[in-house]
């Protein structure tokens, strides 16, 4: 007879083997269709790698292996077809495939928590530290830098109330929601869960660096929806695209090229000249300027972004953002004509954010902003760039306050996003008055000194009051006047009482527009 101890040690065994809990960072699953024979290849170097994470009290959904390789395979030929359509041939992201199979490769990462700690509100950073450990632990199965993350439905808690998975983008990260439903095979059926579908497509387009974007009037007037702005609700339902301000962008995507080089490193690129003007002819914006860079540009893309009641025109305002694409001309300028028929809204007085953005050949995208507004039914645009003299070889030689992230000599590079801000990290802060004074080289005759107050984006503290001297030896100092700055962040011109010849250019700013004691400027310069 056996004893009691041996009949307990078996249940205790039975218990334990069927109560076992998964390990973090466990790879197998039995929903998945993986086996000894799969193999998985993709002609491209680096290609999207896909997280199937389950939280510790959630399991993975039936089929998911089928059902998603399907999907992706669906949204990769799209995007795909969508650069063909826009002029760069069918160029699409990466996946690891077995063809043979039709399976995408999908990791699986088990959570160590419950879904609570993963929910939509702030889930997605421990989500992205357990992944980050999962690809540390093993090395060589992330290929890329953009990561699109899947969770099973999480479902309920305790008390009935539902707790959302994340369901967004974070960088190059994405994130996006399995259902048992989500399956190609019911494309077109009341039973196609199309914002589903179409939100893991739209938010991959977010881990792929696409900012939001609309379609142009005339698309949609013919029912044509984009992607990046509310194409999560019509893909597959009816025409969606992707447009040629995002195709621009992907063109230069880590994924979407098979190549050695390096992407996504810094960029120090911007437009140094700008003109725009409204051409009745061709009821267009004619935009046109110049730019530097020490990374090639490959592309220019202009997004149209207004602020309708009061939105803003920054991210997650920017939906409605109508956008059009140029290539680069000799390799240091643009052009583009933007008929406003193709722009939605134009009621007086609305303001606009035209986001200049230039695509580099690594695929950084570098932003510079334009405000205009609209009156009569025309733009009125007021950014157009002055006809300033050359700053080579001018310095600052004096500057009683900056801060060390925002050097002074940043007044004078020509980038009009970099500035001069005032100390207000370390001790000690800075006071007004605050002094910049500049040394031009040599004698100039000018007619106006200009100034970019604030940032060239639209940040920033805008000085006020400022008086100006002039110098022939930097000693004896002339006053040449007091001024109010205008609080805009278009580069302006104050004309001087007359012709003015000078080396030396002293700036004095007494006030600042918010009433604070910070001072931000990001060029000085002056008018031939």
């Amino acid at each position: 007879m056996k004893s009691l101890f041996t009949y307990c040690t078996v249940i205790v065994l039975i218990l334990s083997l069927g109560f076992c809990t998964k390990k973090f960072g466990e790879t197998t699953d039995p929903n998945t269709l993986e086996s000894n024979d799969t193999v998985y290849t993709s002609p491209n170097s680096r290609n999207l790698d896909i997280i199937y994470f389950v939280p510790s009290d959630v399991d993975t959904v039936a089929g998911y292996h089928k059902r998603l390789s399907e999907v992706f395979l669906w949204i990769q030929n799209f995007y795909g077809k969508e650069m063909e359509r826009n002029g760069f041939g069918y160029k699409t992201f990466g996946l690891l495939t077995d063809k043979s199979k039709g399976l995408i490769k999908i990791h699986v990462v088990h959570g160590t928590q419950q879904k609570y700690a993963y929910r939509y509100s702030g889930g997605s950073g421990n989500i992205q530290k357990e992944v980050n450990a999962y690809f540390a632990t093993n090395p060589t199965e992330k290929t890329s830098q953009h990561i699109m993350v899947i969770c099973p439905d999480f479902g309920v808690d305790s008390l009935g109330k539902k707790v959302g998975a994340p369901f967004y983008g974070v960088g190059r990260w994405c994130f996006a929601v399995d259902r048992p439903d989500m399956d190609v095979a019911n494309i077109g059926t009341d039973s196609f869960p199309v914002g589903s579908f179409g939100g893991l497509a739209h938010e991959l387009g977010h881990g792929l660096n696409l900012p939001h974007n609309a379609q142009k009037e005339s698309e949609r007037s013919n029912k044509i929806t984009a992607l990046m702005g509310s194409g999560n609700t019509t893909l597959t339902r009816s025409e969606t695209i992707l447009t040629k301000a995002d195709c621009s962008i992907l063109n230069v995507n880590e994924i979407f090229n098979n190549d050695a080089n390096t992407y996504y490193g810094a960029v120090k690129a911007f437009i140094n000249k700008v003109k725009a003007n409204y051409d009745p002819a061709k009821s267009a914006i004619l935009l046109s300027g110049t730019y530097v860079s020490d990374i090639p540009v490959k592309g220019i893309a202009y997004y149209n972004d207004p602020n309708i009641n009061n939105e803003g025109t920054g991210g997650n305002t920017d939906y409605n953002a109508i956008t059009w694409a140029s290539a680069p001309l000799a390799n240091d300028s643009f052009y583009i004509e933007m008929p406003i028929a193709d722009l939605r809204f134009k009621e007086d007085n609305t303001q606009y954010a035209l986001k200049v953005r230039l695509i580099t050949e690594n695929g950084r995208v570098v932003n510079n902003v334009f405000n205009y507004t609209w009156s009569g039914g025309v733009p009125v645009l007021a950014f157009n760039s002055l006809d300033e003299i050359s700053k080579a070889g001018w310095t600052v030689i004096e500057n009683n306050s900056a801060q060390l992230t925002t050097p002074v000599a940043q007044v004078i590079d020509g980038n009009p996003v970099t500035t001069w801000h005032s100390r207000w990290e370390t001790d000690p802060i800075g006071k007004y008055p605050y002094i910049i004074t500049l040394d031009l080289g040599d004698v100039k005759t000018v007619s106006a000194f200009t100034v970019l107050n604030g940032k060239g984006d639209g940040g920033g503290r805008f000085v006020k009051n400022v008086e100006v001297f002039t110098s022939m030896d930097n000693i004896t100092y002339t006053s040449e006047g007091s001024y109010d700055l205008v609080r805009s962040n278009i580069n302006t011109a104050y004309a001087f009482s007359g012709s003015k010849t000078f080396r030396y250019f002293r700036i004095l700013m007494k006030s600042s527009h918010d009433g604070t004691q910070n001072a931000q400027l990001s060029e000085i310069g002056f008018m031939p």
